[in-house]
């Protein structure tokens, strides 16, 4: 399955807790996030790609809290079943499509499935998104429908990565 969504980042100092804090603030606010990449921000800072189940309560909760988002950005998120080569071929069909992948990342849940997200630059999710509905067309789904999908298939707490 696969569908657009959007993600917000955020800069953090670059010392240790300063990532768990964010997202213990967040969680208390009960932002529920689908994934969470931390990467360098520049000398002595991180930046924190937050990529939540819904976009409204991560900007409700930023703002209440007094905390800076850059965003929305777009990306794809995509869930399949695990096999090898899985998200080499969701790469391969957007690159097929001219859509890049400066940033994408992958992983696996051990029991058979894996997701990915490939943020991908808005003028081209619309391309992006008719590429994997030519390569799948049974998976595509809207984002609530999926998302409802991949939270309805979590045990107890695995609600959310932020909490």
């Amino acid at each position: 399955m696969f569908c657009r969504i959007d993600y917000f980042s955020a800069r953090v100092d670059d010392d240790p807790g300063a990532v768990s804090r964010l997202l213990e603030r967040l969680a208390a606010q009960r932002v529920n996030l689908i994934a969470v990449v931390v990467a360098p921000g520049g000398p002595r800072a991180a930046t924190v790609h937050l990529f939540p189940v819904d976009p409204v309560d991560l900007s409700k909760a930023a703002r209440a809290d007094g905390i800076a988002l850059d965003g929305p950005r777009s990306a794809i998120f995509a869930q399949g079943e695990d096999r090898v080569g899985a998200f080499a071929g969701v790469l391969e069909t957007l690159a097929s499509a001219g859509v890049g992948a400066p940033m994408a990342f992958s992983m696996r849940d051990g029991r058979g499935r894996f997701g990915c997200v490939v943020p991908v630059d808005p003028a081209r999710v619309d391309a992006a998104l008719q590429a994997l509905r030519l390569r799948a067309p049974q998976e595509s789904t809207e984002p609530g429908r999926l998302i409802e999908r991949l939270v309805s298939g979590m045990g107890p707490g695995e609600r959310s990565i932020g909490g």
